[in-house]
C-alpha cells in the first residue's frame, strides 16, 4: 500500500497534510462521507505507514472496537446536537467542540 510521488525537481521536500491524504480519490469513493464499510477503509494514512507507523495505532482501534461493541450491548447511541466546532490547524483536523447526546434505542 506504498503511496509516493515522484520530486519533479531534485532535493524538493513535500509536506503530506493527513486529512488530505485520507480524501484520495485515486483511492477511495465519495471522499467526503464517512464509509467504514468500504472495501479498502483500512487504507486510510490515519496512523501513517511503514517504519514511521504509530505506535499506539492497535491500541486506538482496539479501543474503539470495545466502545462500539459496549454501545451495541447496551443499545447506545449519540446524537450531535449542534454543528462541531473545528480546531484551525493545517496538518490535523479535529474537532475543538462537539455537543452531543447519549441515549438508548
Amino acid at each position: 500500500m506504498r503511496r509516493c510521488i515522484t520530486a519533479p525537481i531534485a532535493n524538493t521536500f513535500y509536506i503530506g497534510q493527513f486529512p488530505a491524504t485520507n480524501r484520495e480519490g485515486g483511492v477511495f469513493a465519495n471522499t467526503d462521507q464517512l464509509d467504514i464499510q468500504r472495501e479498502n477503509a483500512r487504507g486510510h494514512l490515519s496512523f501513517s505507514y511503514g517504519v514511521l507507523r504509530c505506535l499506539g495505532a492497535r491500541l486506538a482501534r482496539l479501543q474503539v472496537r470495545f466502545l462500539m461493541e459496549e454501545m451495541a450491548a447496551r443499545r447506545m447511541r449519540f446524537e450531535v446536537l449542534e454543528e462541531p466546532v473545528h480546531f484551525a490547524h493545517s496538518s490535523v483536523n479535529e474537532y475543538e467542540a462537539m455537543t452531543a447526546w447519549a441515549s438508548h434505542y
